[in-house]
């Protein structure tokens, strides 16, 4: 397991009172091992007389591990809102999992949770599996608040509302700008708040 390593144990050898033991994969001389790596064994017995024989290969195969996975939905969660996250782990069960949200661990296969204010949270996922493997993930949860547009851009290089920023824009926004005169001046289909005020030539907008 991942908490022990491997041993072989049980074998019997009908050779009279005086035998030798040797085995490939293992410098041991005893019929029992410890301490075992995964990989194949094979047992050679000799008798008094020289005479042989050999019992294997065994092989003892590692755990094949376990890993920490889980989504949620909502992907854009504003605040206040239920998330769901929904646990994807892989191992040999049972899977012991804790998730730690704000601080707080919880013993619990999935788990919703309510963000009250926006922000960005680490939210972190540990699991042991029943062969003692551990494995843990984390992923930033981005918590979004009340979508704010600005009445007003200054795009005069002094860093104060140098851009049409929106407060709360979740990704994948489509924006369209138009002047007084109905001509759209800016548009794209993903916003980056980023819009400094120029038409579609790289004009400054008056």
């Amino acid at each position: 397991t991942c908490l022990t390593t491997g041993s072989i144990a049980g074998l019997a050898v009908n050779a009279g009172s005086a035998y030798t033991v040797s085995w490939t994969g293992s410098a041991a001389t005893t019929l029992d091992l410890n301490g075992l790596v995964a990989g194949s064994y094979t047992v050679t017995v000799t008798d008094a007389n020289g005479c042989q024989d050999t019992y294997g290969p065994i092989t003892l195969n590692a755990p094949a591990g376990a890993t920490a996975s889980f989504t949620y939905s909502p992907s854009e969660p504003n605040e206040g809102e239920v998330v769901v996250f929904t646990n994807t782990s892989t191992g040999a069960g049972p899977i012991v999992s804790t998730w730690n949200i704000n601080g707080a661990d919880s013993v619990t296969t999935n788990i919703s949770e309510v963000f009250d204010v926006e922000g960005e949270y680490t939210v972190m996922l540990s699991i042991v599996d029943a062969n003692g493997c551990v494995d843990t993930v984390s992923q930033t949860i981005v918590v979004y608040g009340s979508l704010v547009v600005p009445n007003v851009i200054t795009a005069n290089g002094d860093n104060v509302n140098d851009t049409f920023e929106i407060k709360g824009l979740k990704s994948n926004t489509q924006l369209t700008i138009l002047d007084r005169w109905g001509i759209v001046v800016f548009e794209t289909d993903d916003y980056k708040n980023d819009w400094g005020g120029k038409d579609r030539n790289g004009m400054d907008l008056k």
